[in-house]
């Protein structure tokens, strides 16, 4: 059996699949019984992904039931391998806005979401919502708060200071030149409430970098040379 057709499929087929899969995923997280600094605890996620002059920054909070507006997430910063150029200074999140009041939630449809700042220092991005856009720095807004019920809140969360507040999770995408989806990304640090510097650095790899998914390529690529070694030999042997 003339093997040069089935190698020639098999390799277009292989190619192609990888060249459709998406780029490696960083993920950030709180460390187990974090808190701010005011002893409250707090519980967030951050999975970042590098495209080509893009990264998408999704930021949830994970803590249900909270008690105090600090325990919101306010600010994320990261650390790129080479440093950020070409960014805009400002970045609309994608997501929902609900107000909190007596205890239950209820969605906002009236408000629009604010942009957060964007801003970098050397190598490290920071996007930040204690800004102007966001109301008066004293008594910001839309904040990104965790799960109801909302039972334990109290007036920093159900009364009209901060209200109303991102609903759990908050994706941001923007363009940065310079950055592919090899880039590395490092040292993820979260801030929650309303006063800046309230920062809790975040786990997951070495040096508390965040964890890497592979790219899928990676296993397909494996998985596909093990089939391609399998198939070699049934045809040997037929």
């Amino acid at each position: 059996m003339n093997l040069k057709p089935v190698l020639a499929g098999f390799t277009l087929a292989v190619l192609g699949t990888i060249s459709a899969v998406a780029a490696p995923i960083n993920t950030f997280v709180t460390a187990t019984g974090a808190t701010e600094s005011g002893g409250n605890a707090v519980n967030a996620s951050a999975v970042v992904t590098l495209g080509t002059g893009t990264i998408t920054v999704t930021l949830t909070n994970l803590l249900a039931n909270p008690t105090t507006v600090a325990q919101n997430i306010s600010d994320f910063f990261f650390t790129l391998n080479t440093t950020p150029t070409g960014f805009p200074s400002t970045v609309t999140p994608t997501g929902s806005l609900i107000t909190v009041a007596g205890g239950t939630s209820t969605p906002d449809t009236t408000d629009t979401l604010k942009s957060w700042a964007l801003t970098a220092t050397g190598n490290q991005i920071h996007i930040d919502a204690l800004v102007a856009s966001q109301g008066p720095t004293s008594a910001p807004k839309q904040l990104i708060i965790g799960p109801g019920p909302y039972t334990n809140a109290n007036a920093s969360i159900t009364g009209s200071t901060h209200n109303p507040f991102i609903n759990g999770t908050a994706t941001f995408t923007f363009a940065v030149s310079g950055v592919t989806a090899n880039s590395v990304v490092s040292n993820g640090i979260f801030s929650f409430g309303t006063d800046g510097g309230d920062n809790v650095n975040a786990t997951g790899g070495g040096g508390g970098g965040g964890s890497v998914t592979p790219e899928p390529s990676t296993f397909l690529l494996g998985g596909s040379l093990v089939g391609l070694s399998l198939i070699i030999k049934r045809v040997k042997r037929a």
